[in-house]
């Protein structure tokens, strides 16, 4: 796999890009934290998009079909799992002699290597091996995906075991004025606040909270399929309820029968709504978010590279 250097006297001799504006890229890069193709996309020197296959034919990049093995801990570890998707590289291997291979499937990020250095905070050198997409998507699910769970998680967890959060028993009989001030505790607001976000943050189609009789559920519905992300206490799960409701004005007296609310959110700047239905169950009431995201809808025909 071609280096570094390399590739930047390979880029300046076919005429690509000069010194000047390779540094001055570099130097974005280091300020904003962003891929470096992403930044020259922003530049005007790439298009937005895949990268074009006569970019590998250009700078001499054969892109290698991983060979199938575990990766170590300690090696994935070097990485968050949100730099990881963010740059698209993923730590493979430390060599004997201290190399670290680093495997991604964006042929730019051969020039990045020194900052992936400067991150990692690694003293010996950084070769990047360029594999196919496919590759890098099955490594990103395979081992970083379950981190995000677990992070999640962990926040619950932690929300959930408030010691000023207060509960109640599901044997317990409560008004409406008990329940909706049980909806608007602290803890109770960030729980339901961070499951919205998290849904958005990974494409989420639908959110399921589900009572079962020892746990309380939270799936996501993303490409069609549903995936369990997390078990929130079980112990919040009827304040959980109670905020969703409170928040699409559905009445939370009426526990018997389905009912249908609307949510409006601004999420990150983005216009959110959400259509919640709930339905009683044998354990308690389970409720769907169907999550509509208006800038994810139709795009123009400009937006999608057809002129």
């Amino acid at each position: 796999m071609p280096t570094k250097k390399e590739i930047t006297t390979i880029i300046q001799n076919i005429g690509l890009w000069d010194k000047k504006t390779l540094d001055r890229a570099l130097q974005e890069q280091e300020n904003s934290g962003r891929p470096l193709r992403e930044v020259f996309q922003n530049m005007g020197l790439l298009p937005f998009g895949d990268v074009p296959p006569t970019l590998f034919f250009q700078l001499g990049i054969v892109q290698q079909e991983l060979p199938m093995r575990e990766i170590p801990g300690d090696v994935l570890n070097l990485v968050t799992s949100s730099f990881a998707k963010k740059q698209r590289v993923i730590p493979w291997e430390i060599r004997e002699d201290g190399k670290l291979i680093l495997v991604s499937d964006d042929p730019i990020n051969i020039i990045a290597s020194d900052y992936f250095k400067k991150v990692i905070n690694w003293n010996n050198d950084i070769e990047i091996v360029i594999t196919f997409t496919k590759e890098i998507d099955q490594l990103l699910a395979k081992y970083y995906e379950q981190q995000d769970i677990e992070d999640l998680t962990g926040m619950l967890q932690e929300v959930g075991s408030d010691e000023n959060l207060e509960t109640l028993e599901e044997e317990e009989i409560i008004t409406d004025e008990d329940e909706e001030a049980l909806a608007l505790q602290a803890p109770v607001v960030k729980i339901v606040n961070l499951i919205f976000v998290e849904a958005l943050r990974r494409r989420a189609s639908d959110i399921h909270l589900e009572p079962l009789e020892k746990k309380f559920r939270v799936r996501f519905r993303i490409d069609g399929v549903l995936y369990e992300i997390v078990s929130p206490p079980k112990r919040i799960e009827r304040a959980v309820i109670a905020r969703v409701k409170l928040m699409s004005k559905m009445n939370l007296a009426e526990k018997r029968l389905p009912q249908d609310g609307r949510i409006m959110l601004d999420i990150g700047g983005r216009p959110i709504d959400f259509r919640v239905s709930s339905l009683p169950g044998i354990y308690g009431e389970s409720v769907v978010l169907r999550i509509l995201d208006k800038q994810t809808g139709l795009k123009d025909l400009d937006l999608l590279g057809f002129r």
